[in-house]
């Protein structure tokens, strides 16, 4: 199982969780794969056990929108309810402010993903934003526009949902995020697994 570390940084850096990456995402062509990925991910997550971690697991929202009782119950049945995150991407679904607000009540914790590339969306992210766990924000957006970070570090914050830089490569990025108010991190600096 390949795993990419989630840092928090209050007065030091704490590992909080993990992203689980898949063994080989280019195989996930449609939602039955991706959806029997998904059960494995969560299978091994069940062995491995770490109690105070939180994992953060892929799924594209059409596979969610379609498997959305079964992704529940595969949960439920291996206890697994306040250790998954289920993060997705806009650009994958037109309605998916419709499906975060769904899948919410049904108590699964959500991330946006890679938030500033290719589809995202301000508008729809700021009426989700209740919805949501976190939001990981794309290295373009951090590295390019930090004013544009800096505000939604503000807005989220404010509503007690986690901003996650995405894609931190070195000390001075860290440093950089760091000094601009973001207490969530993922990315190379840290290590593979």
């Amino acid at each position: 199982m390949r795993r990419e570390g989630i840092y928090y940084y209050d007065t030091g850096l704490k590992l909080i969780g993990y992203e689980i990456l898949s063994p080989n995402p280019r195989v996930i062509t449609n939602h039955e794969r991706d959806f029997i990925n998904f059960k494995i991910m969560l299978m091994n997550l069940k062995l491995v056990n770490e109690n105070s971690l939180v994992y953060h697991v892929n799924l594209m929202p059409s596979t969610l929108e379609k498997y959305h009782k079964q992704v529940i119950d595969t949960i439920n049945k291996l206890n697994l309810n306040d250790k998954v995150v289920i993060e997705i991407t806009e650009e994958q679904s037109q309605e998916i402010e419709k499906l975060i607000k769904k899948v919410n009540g049904d108590g699964i914790k959500l991330a946006i993903d890679d938030f500033g590339s290719g589809y995202s969306n301000i508008d729809r992210l700021v009426s989700s934003l209740k919805h949501v766990d976190s939001i990981k924000v794309d290295r373009v957006v951090w590295k390019n526009t930090p004013e544009i970070l800096k505000a939604l570090g503000e807005i989220t914050s404010r509503k007690g949902i986690k901003l996650i830089a995405e894609k931190v490569e070195t000390q001075k990025e860290l440093d950089k995020l760091i000094d601009l108010g973001v207490k969530y991190f993922q990315g190379w600096y840290f290590g593979k697994e």
